[in-house]
This record gives structure tokens, sequence and C-alpha cells, in this order.
């Protein structure tokens, strides 16, 4: 996907809905947390990882 405001990009939020997915951000920033420090203290094993990567 291309772009900058994703509000009413259904495709985009069908996937986020979906609770049977823990989701994730990536991006580069000073206050980023190191992914497997936040997947391990946010864990939740009972459902699949989705990553979104933001890539400017």
């Amino acid at each position: 996907m291309i772009g900058e405001d994703f509000s009413d990009d259904s495709v985009l939020n069908a996937l986020l809905e979906d609770a049977t997915y823990q989701h994730f951000i990536l991006y580069p920033s000073e206050q980023s947390l190191c992914l497997s420090q936040l997947a391990g203290e946010r864990s939740d094993s009972t459902k699949k990882t989705r990553l979104i990567l933001l890539d400017g």
C-alpha cells in the first residue's frame, strides 16, 4: 500500500480489526522499542503476529 492516510482504507482496517492477530507497527524513531523485547512483554500466545512496516 502506498499513501499517507489510511483511515478509510477498507483492506487495512479489516486487517487491523482481526482479533486473532496481535499487531505491531515498525518504523524508525528516537522513541522506538526493540521488537523482541516488546513482543516478549506484551505477547499473547493465543494470537498470531502481524507486522506493519512504515517505510518513508
